[in-house]
């Protein structure tokens, strides 16, 4: 498969869990892991693979942003108390 262009407006949602509405009364929940202008695929916590075309998709809602270096918040930890000062 191709390495998906950055700019392509769902290029946000990539590798996060999320939910995706049809045109129908179905929807399916999972990671996206690939994106095209084309297709859509969805990898479900039951392991199933999913390849959607994306003209039949209606929504696609965010559920929760997995965790990466640009969205973790890091600071100092306080120093260890129980070394006391020999």
């Amino acid at each position: 498969m191709q390495t998906p262009n950055l700019s392509h407006p769902l290029q946000r949602y990539l590798n996060n869990m999320v939910t995706i509405y049809y045109h129908t009364n179905y929807s399916d929940s999972g990671t996206l892991t690939y994106l095209d202008s084309h297709w859509v695929e969805l990898i479900k916590t039951s392991g199933e693979h999913l390849l959607v075309p994306t003209a039949g998709i209606r929504l696609i809602k965010l559920q929760s942003v997995a965790e990466t270096e640009a969205n973790t918040l890091v600071r100092a930890s306080a120093p260890d108390s129980s070394q006391g000062d020999q």
